[in-house]
């Protein structure tokens, strides 16, 4: 199994494991559906907040590297051309879990 199955393969037990409790029988019983739902909803909005600022601190890195002489003379032109690409793939990732987090925001207050 190479490194990357490992990754998937321990996130997914990971997963498994954090919501196992908020699946069986029991607990559904004693909590009601709509308490797993706000728990799980809850613990996600934590997980997509620490992504989007996570992924705004690699922007600002980014946009450091970029604009600092000492680190970006020595790139060639393909290297300064991947970074703007990776620039522009970042910034639209960002923007998608904005509108994630905005819908997100709106199902839990209906919720």
């Amino acid at each position: 199994m190479n490194k990357a199955e490992q990754f998937y393969k321990s996130i997914n037990e990971l997963i498994r494991k954090k919501f196992a409790k908020k699946f069986n029988k029991k607990y559904i019983i004693e909590n009601g559906y709509h308490k797993i739902a706000y728990d799980t909803f809850k613990s996600s909005f934590l997980h997509l907040t620490t992504a989007l600022i996570f992924m705004q601190f690699l922007m600002d890195l980014s946009k450091y590297i970029l604009v600092t002489p000492e680190i970006t003379e020595n790139f060639t032109y393909e290297e300064r051309k991947t970074v703007c690409l990776m620039l522009k793939k970042l910034n639209e990732n960002i923007d998608n879990v904005n509108l994630v987090i905005n819908d997100f925001s709106a199902l839990t207050k209906l919720l």
